[in-house]
């Protein structure tokens, strides 16, 4: 037996500080004051860099799935966050991706006792230091 993987959104990021969430990241989301004499810290409106190799085949009913992506931004990366549902449900379960110190190597894996039979989504979310 097998499940079949689908990934719904690579890119995601939002505001660390409210939780929210902008997949697909619409980086023209801001606005400005017009004051060209505003001399306050710049306002970081680009999401993080996410580079992952989508899981296409499907995967052995109940073992782990590990999934990996590379996530870079010059601000630094405050949180990496793996979403995934089974394909009928409408509840994500989140979990939150590690990197070794100094690595852009983001890990985690989508416990076995989650893959079962039917078709599974999943997604990448990331926020920077700046958001």
């Amino acid at each position: 037996m097998t499940a079949a993987l689908l990934v719904l959104a690579l890119v995601g990021c939002g505001d660390k500080t409210d939780g929210s969430e902008l997949i697909g990241g619409d980086a023209g989301a801001g606005t400005d004051s017009g004051d060209t004499g505003d001399t306050g810290p710049s306002v970081d409106l680009d999401c993080p860099e996410i580079e992952h190799d989508e899981i296409t085949e499907s995967q052995p009913y109940g073992e782990n799935v590990p999934i990996e992506a590379t996530v870079t931004d010059p601000a630094g990366i405050f949180v990496v966050e793996l979403y995934f549902k089974q394909e009928t449900s409408s509840n994500w379960t989140r979990l939150t991706m590690s990197a070794a110190p100094g690595s852009d190597l983001y890990t985690a894996e989508i416990p076995g006792s989650q893959v079962r039979t039917g078709g599974m989504d999943y997604y990448l979310r990331a926020v920077d230091l700046l958001n």
